[in-house]
């Protein structure tokens, strides 16, 4: 079994949750089995998980829709068929006035300041001076059949949620 640690690369943590981590599989006898990886990527191989769980701290900040579907996509190749894949995501309701203004905001410094050159999306935004995306229904199964999984379970609350797909 094969555990994979996707992080996003911080000054402190990434290098201490990785050894801790080995720590603790060392301890319930999985050693060698933890693989970490750069944030939003995945390692190249064959289809060998049998399972995916991708938390907040790894979907959600994961800027603009084309490079969250890849990152899913690069996981559904490494994905044995039927394999559950749960994602964890911030939520948002369809049609929110503070949404549209924070985008159209969002829209003017992006041209203004020209940076950044991925297209700002309704739903971005910043908390903890990171970068953070919240999904609605709609959007987030769409992300999840874009990359070929099957959309078999999805719960949300006002700020947060889950979905389990399926590699078919």
């Amino acid at each position: 079994m094969t555990f994979v640690v996707f992080l996003r690369e911080r000054k402190l943590g990434a290098g201490q949750l990785v050894d801790a981590s080995r720590q603790l599989f060392d301890q319930v006898g999985e050693a060698g089995h933890l693989a970490h990886c750069p944030a939003d990527h995945v390692p190249p191989g064959l289809p060998i998980y049998e399972g995916l769980v991708i938390g907040w701290t790894a979907y959600t900040h994961i800027p603009s829709r084309t490079r969250r579907v890849q990152f899913l996509q690069a996981l559904r190749e490494r994905a044995r068929s039927g394999s559950p894949v749960l994602l964890s995501f911030f939520t948002r309701r369809a049609g929110s006035l503070d949404d549209k203004t924070v985008y159209r905001m969002a829209r003017f410094c992006q041209f203004l300041l020209r940076t950044r050159k991925e297209p700002v999306e309704i739903g971005d935004g910043l908390s903890y001076a990171r970068y953070v995306h919240a999904f609605t229904r709609d959007e987030l199964e769409e992300e999840l059949h874009a990359a070929g999984l099957r959309v078999a379970e999805y719960t949300d609350s006002e700020e947060w949620g889950y979905a389990m797909g399926v590699a078919d």
